[in-house]
């Protein structure tokens, strides 16, 4: 066991072997006061380190860094002294150049009166071919140097593996898993990234690295038995990717539980990729573009149970996409498997916003929605699909907020779950 004592780290741990069942390896806090892992060089918390260059931005000696957060809040990473100059009125934001970093102090102010977090280091541990190892209550903060960071990485052969109670600041993703690692648990954890639900969505997409969350699945994932239960994912982009893109010979029996998703500029969690066997139980969803997104989500099945998905709008700055509890479009040449949504309860939010919708290109093996409730700001159903997809429908309630048709379904619009059901044969049992 080893034992961490209250007071910043600033290193990366690097783990080769571990523990057996029986004895596995922890590493925890002492519980003696916060025991954190930062990434940001020491050295630039001082003020003393910078140089004022006007214009409030300023400079310091740096080793090449792509993560600057100002006050806990990440910065947008611009590629030179040009496009920073032309950051929006208010805003910061920061570039690295030829052994310096240059920040814009967002709202004014000094490095003497605000805290600066320049990050140095890539990720706080690294496991491979380490299994039984548990780390708990530790503070694992602003890694996010390199091209490829994160929190924990957790690779090939580090089975066993347990993160608990620990939180995830200024770090995206939290853990990055790779390769054929089995049975890991991911408990009591916090993930944030204040600042990046806030970016433009559309610079975000075109820069790309910035879209993983709390945990990302590698595409190279061959592992099985991925347990995500009792966390809370806020202020990222994308809240978490569950499934790698590789072709498997095994489902990965992957279960997300009971997890609280709030603030994110994309989708809460994302099934686009492989994914034998996903089971999404539990949990809430909040204040987001879309909570799941199963596009696609190959092979399956995708289990969709008893969630609460609420206040679904656009929060990215530039957003002005459908706002959806579910998402199906594919954009894939393969189709999704089966995917079950039970028992779940969708409310649109913002306004115009349809809660269970269906837009082109959406490809799938077969698709049932029974027992859910649907609240749209506009319609509470809308279904609009080039292709023949199998779907049931039943036992649902749907709901307008504003008085309108029910359903819009292939072009034509139903006002109650009666006509619906004369159309279509289905929700015969619907409210």
């Amino acid at each position: 066991e080893v034992v961490v004592h209250a007071g910043t780290y600033h290193e990366t741990v690097e783990m080769y072997s571990g523990g057996t069942e029986g004895a596995p390896v922890v590493i925890r806090a002492a519980g003696d006061g916060e025991a954190v892992l930062d990434g940001a060089d020491p050295a630039l918390r001082d003020p003393l380190g910078w140089t004022d260059e006007g214009g409030g931005v300023w400079s310091a000696a740096a080793a090449e860094t792509r993560y600057v957060a100002v006050d806990g809040v990440r910065l947008w990473n611009y590629l030179d002294a040009g496009s920073l100059a032309a950051a929006p009125a208010g805003g910061g934001g920061f570039y690295w150049e030829a052994g310096s970093v240059h920040v814009l102090i967002p709202g004014g102010g000094t490095p003497a009166t605000r805290s600066m977090a320049v990050s140095s280091l890539g990720r706080a541990f690294w496991l491979e071919g380490a299994p039984n190892v548990v780390i708990r209550d530790l503070v694992i903060r602003c890694y996010g140097a390199e091209e490829y960071s994160e929190g924990i990485m957790v690779r090939d052969g580090s089975h066993g593996v347990w993160i608990v109670d620990t939180t995830f600041e200024n770090v995206m993703p939290g853990i990055w898993v790779k390769g054929q690692v089995d049975d890991l648990t991911v408990t009591g954890c916090t993930f944030s990234d204040v600042g990046l639900a806030d970016f433009d969505w559309y610079e975000v997409k075109a820069r790309g690295g910035m879209e993983s969350g709390a945990i990302a699945i590698d595409d190279e994932y061959d592992g099985r038995g991925i347990v995500f239960v009792d966390n809370t994912v806020r202020d990222s982009f994308d809240g978490m990717r569950m499934c790698g893109n590789t072709d498997l010979d095994h489902p990965i029996h992957a279960d997300v539980i009971r997890n609280s998703f709030r603030h994110l500029g994309d989708d809460g969690i994302e099934t686009d990729g492989v994914c034998p066997d996903v089971r999404i139980v539990g949990n809430r969803w909040e204040d987001m573009l879309v909570g799941v997104s199963a596009a696609p989500a190959v092979v399956g099945p995708l289990w969709v149970i008893r969630n609460l998905m609420v206040f679904h709008r656009n929060v990215a700055a530039g957003s002005d996409w459908m706002s959806r509890p579910l998402k199906f479009n594919v954009g894939d040449d393969r189709p999704s498997g089966e995917i079950f949504v039970y028992h779940n309860t969708g409310w649109a939010g913002e306004d115009g916003q349809m809660a269970f919708t269906v837009t082109d290109d959406s490809r799938w093996a077969r698709l049932v929605d029974v027992n859910n409730v649907w609240v749209g700001t506009d319609m509470g159903y809308y279904y609009v699909n080039e292709g023949d997809e199998p779907i049931e429908v039943d036992y649902d309630v749907v709901f307008s907020t504003t008085g309108a048709d029910l359903f819009y379904w292939q072009g034509t619009h139903h006002a109650d779950v009666a006509a619906f059901e004369a159309a279509t044969g289905m929700m015969a049992n619907g409210i």
